[in-house]
């Protein structure tokens, strides 16, 4: 829904209660949104965020070093049965 509603910047008014609803805000708060205000909440700090920021990024970083892994040890397995 939100994906449509970036896309197409059409949005129903039901559709509008239900997102405030879902944030937990008022449907007037949606007025005048800057996309920092959407991106940072308010109620978390700057630090608080760039350590999530930082924790999210080191996280991708292990899933890819293990897929990584994952491909290699399944070359390995490969060759090892054609050795067979």
């Amino acid at each position: 829904m939100i994906s449509h509603i970036e896309r197409t910047g059409s949005v129903t008014f039901d559709t509008l209660e239900k997102i405030a609803w879902g944030l937990g805000i008022e449907l007037s708060d949606l007025q005048n949104v800057s996309s920092d205000q959407i991106l940072l909440p308010t109620s978390m700090e700057s630090t608080e965020w760039k350590s999530l920021v930082r924790e999210n990024e080191l996280l991708a970083e292990l899933v890819e070093n293990q897929r990584v892994r994952i491909l290699y040890l399944e070359a390995e397995l490969k060759r090892f049965k054609q050795g067979f």
